[in-house]
């Protein structure tokens, strides 16, 4: 398992992923702001199907993320 933590605009984040066995990986991401308070997601929690290379730099998990307390396209919330 791995993971990356980070923040921004008053978020705050945590990606955690299991090592993939190929290119296409679910990975999950947890999001609050400073208040503890969950970032528009049920159970703040973001369920995220995409490649691998998503998780390859803290800049491109941190954009993924963005995009999807966006309500990005591809992006499943977990209920």
């Amino acid at each position: 398992m791995a993971r990356i933590t980070g923040e921004f605009d008053g978020y705050t984040y945590e990606a955690i992923w299991d090592l993939p066995t190929d290119h296409r990986i679910l990975w999950n991401a947890k999001v609050r702001n400073s208040r503890g308070d969950i970032a528009g997601t049920p159970g703040g929690s973001i369920l995220v199907l995409g490649d691998a290379s998503e998780l390859s730099n803290e800049e491109s998990v941190r954009q993924t993320v963005a995009t999807a307390i966006g309500g990005g396209v591809g992006v499943d919330r977990e209920v």
